[in-house]
């Protein structure tokens, strides 16, 4: 949030020669989010690059974290739309955007079992907004954390991946905290088993970091955190 030039972000284990690739991609002025999955170095930290031009300050939010078990607590599924409310998929017809500071109940179905589902990964995307935002994806029944898990700019069509604990009654909402009704787009693309044999554990988002609030903005070519 807040870039002063638009770059890219790197997150990489902790002393591990930095990859070629990057994991976020931005714009001067914008805030962007996306969903990460980073390994971790062997004193327990990853680190995170700024290959801006500019200052950048940086929020990170935990999600779950995967295991060293060999166990296969993941299966993928072929790529289906479960939501459009452009169309009213996912939502009984009902033809509707979502309203601002309003959350969206959505029941899990198709390639997604009915029960034993610890977390769904989906590809979401928002389309149609008004006003800039975001959206915040979280189990159905419990309380909606502090983390987004999508942010865009007025106009914009903006997807990301999301890996969303699933609500006892298998389901999980999504809140639009944005100015104005939005459309949203959800494709399911796996989901994790419950169980202890899980090689991916969900939580519910922690805030772990925030450069706002920790001495100012990231400066360029630092990878200091």
């Amino acid at each position: 949030t807040n870039p002063g030039a638009g770059g890219d972000l790197v997150a990489f284990p902790d002393e591990q020669p930095m990859p070629a690739t990057s994991n976020l991609n931005f714009t001067p002025g914008l805030t962007k989010a996306t969903n990460v999955i980073v390994g971790v170095g062997a004193d327990g930290e990853v680190s995170m690059y700024n290959g801006s031009a500019g200052t950048v300050d940086l929020v990170a939010d935990v999600n779950g974290y995967f295991t060293q078990s060999m166990a296969n607590g993941y299966t993928p599924t072929p790529p289906t739309r479960i939501l459009d409310t452009r169309r009213g998929t996912g939502t009984n017809g009902v033809v509707a955007k979502v309203g601002s500071g309003k959350a969206l109940t959505l029941p899990l179905g198709g390639e997604v079992p009915t029960s034993g589902v610890a977390a769904v990964v989906l590809n979401l995307t928002a389309v149609d907004e008004a006003t800039g935002g975001y959206v915040t994806a979280y189990p159905d029944g419990a309380l909606r954390p502090l983390a987004s898990s999508l942010n865009f700019a007025a106009g914009q069509i903006v997807p990301n991946t999301v890996i969303v604990p699933v609500g006892q009654d298998g389901k999980i909402d999504l809140y639009n905290g944005s100015g104005g009704p939005i459309d949203l787009v959800a494709d399911v693309q796996g989901y994790f088993s419950a169980g202890s044999a899980d090689t991916y554990v969900p939580g519910t988002p922690v805030r772990l970091y925030d450069s706002r609030a920790l001495g100012g903005p990231f400066h360029p070519n630092n990878n200091s955190i």
